[in-house]
């Protein structure tokens, strides 16, 4: 599984700078910018959403 998981990181960073490149060619830059702030906001929600991320105790110390 961790190969995949592996797989599937190294190969993001090239795809988005394909996607990144393919969109700068078609669209204007200023929609290229308001796309990716939106990508980046909607991973941030989405990353929210998750319980475990907001669930987050601090351990207090026993004395």
């Amino acid at each position: 599984m961790s190969a995949f998981n592996g797989v599937g990181e190294r190969l993001a960073i090239p795809m988005g700078y394909l996607i990144a490149a393919l969109a700068a060619h078609s669209w204007s830059s200023q929609a290229v910018l308001l796309a990716c702030a939106g990508m980046i906001a909607a991973a941030t929600v989405l990353n929210l959403c998750v319980p475990d991320v907001y669930r987050i105790n601090r351990l207090t110390e026993q004395a």
